[in-house]
């Protein structure tokens, strides 16, 4: 909950870097790897490609084992940006 008793929502965004077109995106009110990851898989069919490069903010979901494995076994490179 906020300050104002609202409770707050996380938004999982995908965009891909090149085209700057948002490849998927979901919003829930907690937040963990298992949901990222299944944000990704996601994108991943409905654009019908996996990526090559996935680029990260340092995000806690970012460093759940299974989303990492997974991660690992989709691309060659996983960069996370540190703050």
């Amino acid at each position: 909950m906020d300050q104002l008793g609202e409770s707050i929502r996380n938004a999982y965004v995908i965009i891909d870097l090149y085209s700057r077109k948002i490849v998927g995106w979901e919003v829930y009110e907690s937040e963990s790897s298992e949901q990222l990851k299944r944000v990704v898989k996601r994108a991943i069919a409905r654009e019908n490609m996996a990526p090559k490069v996935i680029h990260s903010d340092n995000g806690s979901p970012m460093k759940g084992w299974s989303l990492v494995e997974y991660l690992y076994e989709l691309v060659s490179i996983v960069i996370n940006s540190f703050k």
